[in-house]
């Protein structure tokens, strides 16, 4: 039986794990039942295309905003920090999960 091949996750070769550029803070919208589970401590990730080069140690400002009313901000926002990040692995080319605390 031939067993499958994974790809090499070890640090040294997880580019997606080393800072190569000072931190960044990102200003984010999120939808409000999401916002709020953010809060709550349920929701521990985004899931956000990577179109900004995102990092470990980057700062989300997480912005609450209302989908029913054309993503107008609620005047609620939080930051987290970014621990982790999870490029493909199944992801659509071009997308990241961004482990949050």
């Amino acid at each position: 039986m031939v067993k499958p091949t994974l790809p090499d996750i070890s640090p040294a070769n997880n580019k997606s794990q080393t800072t190569t550029k000072p931190m960044a803070t990102h200003n984010l919208k999120t939808w409000m039942p999401f916002y709020q589970d953010v809060i709550d401590g349920r929701k521990t990730f985004e899931l956000r295309k990577n179109d900004r080069d995102y990092q470990v140690g980057d700062i989300l400002n997480l912005i609450e905003v209302d989908p029913s009313n054309e993503l107008t901000p609620t005047g609620r926002q939080t930051n987290k920090e970014v621990v982790y990040l999870l490029t493909g692995w199944g992801l659509e080319e071009g997308y990241v999960v961004l482990a949050i605390k």
